[in-house]
């Protein structure tokens, strides 16, 4: 065999068992203690505590709908938190206390046996968004309730949250459990339509009290399963950043005519050519960071060959954007979406209109700001006349960028070694939250930079469809494991993981 050959093979061979080492040494994971079980559990009563508070309709419009907010379903429902946790609202040990903040918001306030540790905040929303009720095999504020599940428009999301929250603390008045390290509840009301007089309020009040948080967990990604391809194990996905949101008008502007003398292009016509760019790849794809580290946890669990592909990110690269593009669930992780969510037209079948409008929602990718979004569509469009992209009536916020997820932070480490016990079969990996939540006002408001977005259940993709869809529901096996997981994350933050003891920053 010729030397050359022989060198060749040499290095073949070499290089393969370089791959092989990385994928070895990745299978090598950190694993963290488990935490103390739970010495308690939680009544059967819970579920239909949960179907309660779905049957006030607590729906949140936004300003442009020409809705009114319906106060009498807020009040309702917080009657009826109140009464049904009165050791909280009524009468509460002296280390809880609460606030109606805002209209309809609350804000409750934990305190620890050791004030020199930073608190953390916990969060959720008492709002929903409006139903089709046509649509739905159960009507969708009945709080129905059957053998498997709890049924009804806020069942996840966000009532799950809020009542799994409560559940939680209400437990630990009940063991006389006050935690070493405090913490709040914040229960926004308006989350669906920005948060500006919940979540904003409530932040701009902590501010006031000059409070610093040592993290601050929210609504946000689920635990799913084969959604990743080579990983069968369900995934637990933490949002650690957020995407920014912007909504522009494409407008189209010419003079109005009678339809039996067309001209060769029509408002309409010329709108839809613009539209027609604006399809889901329209902005540039990056593989950031976070993409990288997301691929690296889940290569130790990955099947071969895609645990070689996982395992040596440097080399596969291409390959992995190119197969992230491909998939919807997967190409909003790596680049700005765009989406066409209304279009106006003419309004009388013989008459050309004068102008013709629409709009589309981005979804801003961390790294790129809301001026570079807008000027990458009007260069989308510059070449087609009497075109125009603006912003639509102050419809946007920044991306949030990426909070620490390494395995020296003490938020996210205990937020996955509870995972690790509630569900202890879950890979736990950093992701991008795709959606907003309120923790853009918190973040704003600089009271951490902590910031994680996560609700711990286990969902279908069917299931996840049903948010903000039609027949929306939660298994009751998830909401115990919901509050099971409150329960025990407050507890992982009484304790030391390894490496861990009072912060530098901590008294």
């Amino acid at each position: 065999m010729p030397p050359a050959v022989h060198m060749g093979l040499f290095a073949l061979t070499t290089f393969l068992l370089y791959l092989a080492f990385r994928t070895a040494l990745l299978k090598a994971a950190v694993q963290y203690p488990s935490s103390r079980a739970l010495e308690k559990h939680f009544p059967i009563s819970i579920y239909e505590g949960l179907a309660e508070a779905i049957r006030f309709p607590t729906i949140s419009y936004d300003m442009h709908s020409g809705k009114q907010l319906n106060n009498s379903a807020f009040e309702g429902l917080r009657k009826y938190i109140s009464a049904r946790f009165p050791r909280i609202f009524h009468n509460p040990p002296e280390w809880i206390s609460h606030r109606l903040i805002g209209s309809h918001s609350l804000l409750i306030q934990v305190r620890g046996l050791d004030p020199g540790l930073l608190p953390y905040m916990l969060c959720a929303h008492l709002d929903v968004v409006p139903v089709d009720e046509k649509l739905w095999t159960h009507p969708p504020f009945d709080g129905y309730t059957d053998d498997v599940y709890v049924w009804g428009r806020g069942a996840l999301d966000d009532k799950h949250n809020v009542m799994a929250l409560l559940e939680m603390l209400a437990l630990r008045v009940h063991l006389k459990d006050q935690p070493q390290r405090g913490f709040f509840i914040a229960l926004g009301h308006d989350e669906e339509v920005h948060g500006y007089s919940g979540a904003k309020t409530i932040a701009k009040y902590l501010q006031t009290l000059k409070v610093k948080l040592d993290f601050i967990m929210d609504e946000g990604l689920v635990i799913v399963q084969g959604v990743v391809p080579g990983v069968e194990t369900p995934i637990a996905f933490i949002g650690v950043a957020e995407k920014g949101y912007l909504t522009v008008k494409i407008k189209c502007e010419t003079s109005a005519k009678h339809a039996s003398m067309p001209s060769q292009e029509t408002p309409i016509t010329t709108l839809s050519r613009a539209l027609s760019r604006f399809t889901n790849d329209a902005h540039p794809a990056f593989m950031t960071e976070l993409q990288e580290s997301f691929v690296k946890e889940l290569a130790p669990h990955a099947r071969f060959p895609y645990d070689i592909v996982y395992s040596n990110y440097w080399l596969f690269r291409p390959l992995i954007k190119f197969a992230m593009s491909k998939k919807d669930v997967t190409n909003c992780q790596m680049r700005t979406t765009s989406a066409v969510t209304v279009i106006q037209g003419g309004s009388k079948e013989n008459v050309i209109p004068n102008r013709a409008g629409a709009l589309v929602n981005h979804r801003i990718l961390p790294g790129q700001t809301v001026q570079e979004v807008l000027q990458h569509d009007k260069d989308l469009v510059k070449d087609i006349p009497n075109v125009s992209v603006d912003i639509y009536k102050r419809s946007w916020s920044e991306a949030i960028p990426a909070s620490p997820y390494t395995d020296d932070n003490f938020g996210y480490q205990n937020i996955k070694r509870t995972v690790n016990r509630i569900y202890p079969e879950a890979i736990v990996a950093p992701n991008l939250m795709i959606a907003n939540t309120d923790t853009r006002h918190y973040y704003a408001a600089n009271l951490t930079n902590n910031i994680y977005r996560f609700t711990p259940v286990l969902l279908s993709m069917e299931d996840i469809s049903t948010i903000h869809g039609n027949n929306e529901r939660i298994s009751k096996l998830n909401f115990r494991r919901l509050a099971d997981f409150y329960f025990q994350l407050t507890r992982n933050c009484d304790e030391v993981l390894p490496n861990f003891g009072k912060k530098k920053n901590e008294l």
